[in-house]
């Protein structure tokens, strides 16, 4: 049995007595031994998966926090818009990476803040293009070869898919 976390009301479910009971049972739930936080000695890979993506992700929003300033600082409001916008949705990511290494028992340690020289806007938005054409490559060939894994498995095992 796992706690899962409350969601804030929504227009559909206005109730707060209901989120205050949410709240409630959520603080109650270790002392009536739902566990809350996992052991982090068998997950090692996992922790340092989440670590490495947390930094990770965590220098990029610091990047494109510098670029979408740099096109400020060139008159382009819009890509300025995106950068940022991008910036928070990185931030948001490595927000969850911390959570869950939280949630593993690993206290997220402060990740020190990158070096980051932004060129013009038109190189930081090729540079930006670069990065996600070489991941979605990256991932293309991941997802092919899995495809092509299951592929052979269903052959192999004369699994019927129809």
């Amino acid at each position: 049995m796992t706690a899962e976390l409350p969601v804030l009301p929504s227009a559909a479910d206005t109730s707060r007595r209901r989120w205050l009971r949410d709240q409630l049972a959520l603080l109650a739930a270790p002392a009536l031994g739902v566990p809350g936080r996992a052991d982090a000695a068998p997950y090692g890979v996992t922790i340092a998966a989440m670590q490495a993506a947390r930094e990770n992700e965590t220098g990029v929003h610091h990047h494109y926090t510098e670029f979408g300033r740099q096109a400020s600082r060139d008159g382009y409001r819009g890509v300025a818009y995106l950068f940022h916008a991008i910036a928070a949705s990185e931030l948001v990511h490595a927000t969850s990476f911390g959570k869950v290494l939280t949630r593993l028992g690993v206290e997220p340690v402060p990740i020190p803040r990158p070096a980051v020289r932004a060129g013009t806007t038109r190189e930081n938005l090729m540079m930006g293009f670069d990065v996600v054409a070489g991941a979605a490559d990256v991932y293309g060939r991941k997802i092919r070869s899995e495809i092509e894994l299951w592929g052979r498995i269903v052959r192999e095992n004369q699994i019927n898919v129809d």
